[in-house]
């Protein structure tokens, strides 16, 4: 049931990338990090503010990104949306179980899905064919209502994409060395 809901979303998510990014429902095209190492300008997407505010936040820490407001000023995208999902139940009783009984709470997945697309190949019709050049997703489970300290999946995937750009550009610049 949660793979279906996670293909569900991840199938809306492109669908809404498409309608986004001025591109069609076509096959999209494949791409790496090396089609985007030297493009500063990009248009960052999330289905909740705080989640966009998140990954703005990570991507001003040195990444040499410049944020757009428009899509149409952008040269590459990045979209990201998040769900929950319900995961079960946990029963416990404390020291005092005897006496308080027990205590059930309900635990909540939070799936994180994160894309990073630019325009391919520009098709008859005038728009662009989707070209997908990175995705990842990330889960954080919420037990109950415990504070677990963990990272928020924008956060958390946003560091990696910003990891792996940097790691792209420096390969660029060593090999033209």
């Amino acid at each position: 049931m949660m793979r279906k809901a996670i293909y569900s979303f991840t199938m809306s998510l492109l669908a809404a990338t498409a309608a986004f990014a001025q591109i069609t429902n076509s096959v999209p095209e494949y791409g790496t990090f090396s089609d985007i190492k030297n493009l500063k300008r990009v248009y960052v997407y999330s289905d909740d503010l705080e989640s966009r505010g998140v990954i703005l936040e990570e991507l001003g820490k040195g990444s040499q990104l410049q944020v757009v407001g428009k899509l149409e000023n952008a040269e590459f995208f990045i979209f990201y949306g998040r769900s929950f999902f319900d995961t079960g139940y946990s029963s416990f009783g404390g020291i005092f179980g005897g006496v308080f009984g027990n205590v059930t709470t309900k635990n909540t997945a939070e799936v994180g899905e994160y894309y990073v697309l630019m325009r391919g190949d520009k098709l008859e019709s005038g728009a662009y064919r989707p070209r997908i050049l990175w995705g990842k997703q990330n889960l954080r489970v919420i037990r109950g209502n415990a504070f677990i300290k963990t990272k928020l999946p924008a956060k958390d995937v946003t560091k990696k994409f910003v990891k792996e750009l940097q790691k792209a550009r420096t390969e660029t610049s060593a090999r033209s060395k």
